[in-house]
């Protein structure tokens, strides 16, 4: 199969993953519009906060596990070069999914949950360092902003160090891309 289609359809399927919001679809299962509640961000904090957090926790793990698709890039059927823009395409149409999603949505959340998905993809071991230093930081703080954006640059200087430079090349586009959607969104980086 060509590279081509390969990567278009890559592309549209990991929008189509991106598009879906579980916090929104979690809300309405308690009977609540996530988007007109607390921050009115679709997203794992905002659903913690405001319903439960159980709810938020289910969203952020939903969240995690669609991000972490992009494994699906590095199959062993698919060529080594092929790989790498599979990963760029899929890694980057999961945070445009998220942030413009196809479905009915006003906006889609900012996507720091998809991203540390993408994260645990990419480098397993980055991830679970990274994802201490994070949660220890958060029980600090309680800011969920700062600590995700904590673990994405510990994550990304693991990737390198481990010699990855095509995956820490991937961890700066999509974390490039939600500090960009969280701008345009919050007119903030960090809540």
């Amino acid at each position: 199969m060509s590279i081509y289609i390969l990567a278009i359809t890559c592309g549209i399927i990991a929008y189509l993953i991106g598009s879906n919001n579980w916090a929104y679809l979690i809300a309405k299962i308690n009977g609540v519009d996530i988007v007109k509640t607390g921050t009115g961000n679709p997203g794992a904090a905002n659903v913690y906060r405001e319903i439960s957090p159980i709810a938020g926790i289910s969203v952020f793990i939903a969240d995690l596990f669609t991000g972490s698709l992009v494994f699906l890039t590095r199959l062993s059927w698919i060529e080594e070069q092929n790989q790498t823009i599979l990963l760029i395409t899929a890694s980057v149409m999961i945070m445009v999914g998220t942030a413009y999603p196809l479905l009915k949505f006003k906006s889609g959340g900012t996507g720091l949950a998809k991203c540390i998905g993408i994260i645990f993809a990419i480098n397993p071991l980055a991830f679970l360092i990274s994802g201490v230093i994070a949660l220890l930081f958060l029980l600090k703080t309680k800011n969920t902003g700062v600590s995700g954006a904590l673990a994405i640059f510990v994550s990304c200087i693991l990737t390198f160090i481990s010699s990855d430079m095509v995956g820490g090349m991937v961890i700066i586009i999509v974390a490039i891309l939600l500090a960009a959607r969280t701008k345009i969104q919050y007119n903030t980086i960090f809540d």
